[in-house]
């Protein structure tokens, strides 16, 4: 069925194509000036209907550690990644070297004897969506992705889930939140700073996308 925009588009192309035939028989010419701005508008103004990839501009994750006696963040705004529809992909990844906790000693053993950036620097999550999104709906949509999150050179089969919103054309926005377990990681936590750090983390991710040609 004709959108009203595109059947006011259809119908602006009938009329100037009319009297382009008309002033042809007439003997007068309509110049393909006069029209071909209109052309470009409508074109303009539909051209990321169609997208199907996107990319980020900004991101965030956080890895959120809710140990008895200390809640504390870990937060990086250097969060990678896409969104291919056309593929049925969602990739993102962070270079773990960027976790800032706020106290740089702790970011110091975060680092070296957690998480060992030196050996295994980046986090990621790839994985495809059990139902594709509506890339035209207004407002925001839930979604689920299962996938693989690799961390520490250690790759879980994952379920996320989170919400896009494709209402801006311009851009799309990306939350989704998921807990792990450091030891399915087969990362040790040094029992002498055990109460700063727990086992189990929440890990936050927020993104905005712009539309990109695959």
């Amino acid at each position: 069925m004709m959108t009203s925009h595109s059947k006011q588009f259809f119908d602006r192309v009938v009329v100037w194509a009319f009297v382009a035939v008309l002033g042809t028989s007439w003997g007068f010419v309509i110049q393909p000036v006069t029209f071909m701005p209109l052309v470009a508008q409508e074109l303009s103004g539909n051209e990321h209907q169609n997208t199907l990839q996107w990319v980020t501009t900004q991101g965030e994750a956080k890895f959120i550690s809710r140990a008895p006696l200390l809640e504390f963040e870990g937060v990086s705004d250097k969060l990678q990644g896409l969104i291919d529809l056309d593929k049925n992909l969602v990739d993102f990844y962070i270079d773990l070297e960027t976790l800032d906790t706020g106290i740089e000693l702790r970011d110091k053993h975060m680092r070296d004897s957690y998480l060992e950036t030196a050996t295994y620097p980046f986090a990621e999550f790839t994985g495809t969506f059990l139902r594709l999104p509506d890339a035209t709906a207004l407002g925001t949509q839930s979604v689920t992705v299962t996938g693989t999150f690799r961390m520490h050179g250690i790759d879980q089969e994952i379920t996320v889930d989170g919400e896009l919103d494709f209402s801006d054309p311009e851009e799309v926005q990306l939350h989704a939140s998921w807990t792990i377990l450091l030891s399915d990681y087969d990362i040790d936590i040094p029992k002498a700073v055990f109460y700063e750090l727990d086992n189990e983390q929440e890990i936050v991710l927020s993104a905005t996308l712009r539309p990109s040609s695959p």
